[in-house]
């Protein structure tokens, strides 16, 4: 996590960043450490993908 808040402060500046990836990966704390004392609002999106198999 620490390697990508730099770039994720750097983009927050100019753009809208949405991070996605698996369960329990860290998603939310990273959002939250990044956001928060910023001054951002958190958006959470959930979607369930399913197999069309």
């Amino acid at each position: 996590m620490r390697y990508l808040l730099p770039k994720l402060q750097k983009d927050l500046k100019k753009k809208i960043v949405i991070l996605a990836g698996p369960r329990q990966c860290g998603k939310t704390t990273l959002a939250r450490r990044v956001g928060e004392p910023a001054g951002y609002d958190l958006a959470r999106i959930h979607h369930q993908f399913t197999s069309t198999r």
